[in-house]
């Protein structure tokens, strides 16, 4: 089937990125392991930090750590853990959001605009396992009002930035499944049915689109799913479930 009847027909192409496409699009932004050390610094005045196993050399296996309830702990000290993941969470975000900023501080490059039109022309789906938010950023570029803000997460935020219901145009759909650095919840670990706040995101060239207060909401954390092995409570919330539910059917007419 070639492009333009996979367009009529619903289907399209099928986009799967990771951390070497935002490093590809600048090599300010960094690889989680190259985040560790400073992260490990910003928070060194917490108490028992130093202590978390990995942090220094990969801040992911250290949030897999935290976040897993394990067997030779008690519960206090289980909850301590949780509370220093939470930290570390809010720590990740801060930093990839600084270095985002640093990148869109710089023009575009030519190719991401071009990929993104073609995204957003063919339908495309967009699984992406990053945290940051370049990728929203370059696909508020597309002219007109047919992909961005309402188009772009129909399934999870409204346009006031809240959980809402509002069906994707004719348009690209973007799957995070590992949330992002602008989605932001209570940080329960039952969170299953409640507000999931979008917090916006930068403009290329400075200044922001639809970034709210949210974003720096002491009430709130980061929904970043870590790269555990189950993540089941991480699933909870039927928004999330959703996203992976679409990514598991495919390209489609939604």
């Amino acid at each position: 089937m070639d492009s333009d009847e996979s367009t009529r027909s619903g289907f399209g192409d099928v986009f799967i990125l990771g951390a070497g496409f935002s490093k590809g699009v600048s090599k300010i932004m960094p690889l989680m392991s190259e985040l560790s050390a400073a992260i490990a610094l910003r928070l060194s005045a917490v108490i028992g930090i130093k202590e978390i196993p990995f942090l220094s050399e990969d801040v992911e296996l250290a949030m897999t750590f935290l976040s897993q309830p394990q067997p030779w702990l008690n519960e206090a000290e289980r909850l301590r853990n949780r509370a220093m993941f939470l930290e570390l969470t809010e720590a990740v975000a801060t930093a990839i959001n600084a270095k985002t900023d640093e990148v869109l501080a710089q023009p575009i490059p030519a190719w991401l605009v071009r990929l993104v039109h073609w995204m957003h022309f063919q339908r495309a789906v967009v699984i992406t396992l990053n945290y940051d938010t370049l990728l929203e950023s370059a696909i508020a570029k597309i002219p007109g009002d047919s992909c961005f803000p309402r188009g772009l997460v129909p399934f999870l935020f409204a346009a006031d930035g809240t959980l809402g219901s509002h069906r994707r145009l004719n348009s690209l759909q973007l799957l995070k499944l590992h949330g992002p650095v602008n989605w932001r919840y209570s940080g329960r670990t039952s969170y299953a049915g409640e507000l999931i706040h979008w917090s916006g995101f930068g403009a290329w060239g400075g200044g922001i689109n639809a970034r709210t207060s949210s974003r720096t909401n002491t009430d709130t954390v980061p929904l970043i799913v870590p790269p555990v092995a189950d993540k089941g409570s991480y699933f909870a919330h039927h928004s999330v479930q959703h996203l992976w539910r679409k990514a598991s059917e495919g390209p489609c007419c939604c």
